[in-house]
C-alpha cells in the first residue's frame, strides 16, 4: 500500500513538472537574434526575442500544433490590431525554421538552433546567469560601457557609463560610500561589463 502512494505522488509530481525555457540563437532576415519560448502548454506559447544589435524584448505568444509554431509578436492588445507573424516548424535536431510575416505581408526567412553556452563556473555577474537565465546572459554578454561625465549627488561621486546599442545609461558610486562593505559586491559586478 505504501509503495502505491509513494508512486502515485511521484508520478504527480512529474505530471505536473515543466520543462525549462528553451532558448534559441538564429537569424531573421540577416539579423542575429536571440529567443527563448516557454514551449509547456500547446495552447498557450509564450516568448520573446530580441535582435542582437538592440538587445530590447519583443514579447510573442501563440500556439504550437503538429510541430508548427504560430506566434504572433508584440503585446496583445486584445482588439484586431495586426501584428507581426512567425511561422516555424520543428526538426529532430531541435531547430526551427520559418517565416517572418510584417504586418504589410512582407515576409523574412527566419531560422533558430538552441542556444550554445560556454561552459564556465564564472560567479561574476552576467556569467552567473548561464544556468540560472540563459536568454538574460546571452543578452548582457559582449556589452561594452562607455565612460561619461562624473557628477556629484548628496554627498556622492557618480560615475555615468552608456551602452551604445541600446543607449541605455547607468551609474556606478565611485565615492562616498562606507568601502569595507560596499566594495566587495562592486568589485563582483564590475567586471561583467567591458568598459571603454
Amino acid at each position: 500500500m505504501k509503495f502505491w502512494i509513494i508512486s502515485m505522488a511521484l508520478f504527480s509530481l512529474s505530471a505536473f513538472a515543466e520543462e525549462p525555457l528553451s532558448v534559441f540563437t538564429g537569424t531573421l532576415g540577416k539579423a542575429n537574434i536571440v529567443m527563448e519560448l516557454d514551449l509547456n502548454k500547446p495552447d498557450e506559447i509564450t516568448g520573446r526575442y530580441f535582435y542582437q544589435k538592440h538587445r530590447l524584448d519583443l514579447p510573442l505568444n501563440g500556439t504550437l500544433k503538429d510541430n508548427e509554431l504560430s506566434l504572433n509578436e508584440g503585446a496583445d492588445d486584445f482588439d484586431d490590431t495586426p501584428r507581426p507573424a512567425l511561422t516555424l516548424d520543428h526538426d529532430e535536431q531541435g531547430n526551427w525554421q520559418g517565416t517572418w510575416t510584417d504586418t504589410t505581408g512582407e515576409s523574412r526567412p527566419l531560422a533558430l538552433t538552441p542556444a550554445v553556452l560556454p561552459d564556465t563556473t564564472d560567479e561574476s555577474y552576467p556569467g552567473s546567469l548561464i544556468h540560472s537565465d540563459p536568454y538574460e546572459y546571452l543578452r548582457l554578454s559582449g556589452l561594452s560601457l562607455v565612460e561619461g561625465k562624473q557628477q556629484q549627488f548628496m554627498g556622492y561621486t557618480l560615475q555615468w557609463w552608456s551602452e551604445p546599442q541600446s543607449q541605455i545609461s547607468l551609474f556606478e558610486i565611485t565615492s562616498g560610500y562606507p568601502e569595507k562593505r560596499v566594495l566587495p559586491s562592486i568589485k563582483n559586478f564590475a567586471p561583467a561589463f567591458g568598459r571603454k
